[in-house]
């Protein structure tokens, strides 16, 4: 009779409360396919020679502290695809089945890359990819049968978020 619960705190912020808002509006229409990227390079590497060494020790790059792209940045985009596809079935939040996946493990025996595709019940599909040696765009993109949503910084939104609506039909790309 304990809660757990992981406290992320996009998923409190009037952004994310905006994007249920626009969802259940059905600006897009129905929602077919959900993308999601979250990564960062915490080296540097120049023609594939590290230039700066790195803390093996640190939570990121250590097994036993629970390190890798998965373990600590996994969360987001998985948890916005769930939290997605759930809105569009009613419910909390939607558990997916694996179609595809993809990992590269480290030096230091931790997943410094990986990507998963899932397919929803209700047929949407999701790409997630997070990385920690990999520079990647903070994104999610969500795909309708009107058109698009794109949210950037949809991880650590500050007080001006917007987002980039296209509609299939015009092909006119709005700000909200």
């Amino acid at each position: 009779k304990i809660l757990f619960s992981e406290a992320l705190m996009y998923r409190h912020h009037p952004q994310t409360l905006e994007l249920i808002k626009l969802i259940k509006s059905k600006i897009i229409g129905d929602i077919f396919e959900i993308k999601s990227y979250c990564g960062f390079d915490i080296g540097k590497k120049f023609l594939n020679f590290e230039l700066k060494s790195l803390n093996y020790n640190s939570r990121l790059l250590n097994r036993d502290l629970g390190g890798g792209a998965i373990l600590d940045l996994g969360c987001y985009p998985l948890t916005m695809s769930m939290l997605i596809s759930g809105l569009c079935e009613n419910k909390n939040y939607s558990i997916p089945r694996i179609l595809k996946k993809s990992i590269k493990i480290g030096v230091s025996k931790v997943d410094e890359h990986a990507t998963i595709e899932l397919l929803f019940s209700n047929n949407i599909k999701a790409y997630c990819e997070v990385a920690i040696r990999k520079k990647l765009k903070s994104e999610v993109i969500i795909k309708g049968t009107k058109g698009q949503i794109v949210i950037n910084s949809p991880w650590l939104p500050g007080n001006n978020f917007f987002f980039e609506i296209t509609s299939i039909n015009s092909s006119k790309k709005e700000v909200i």
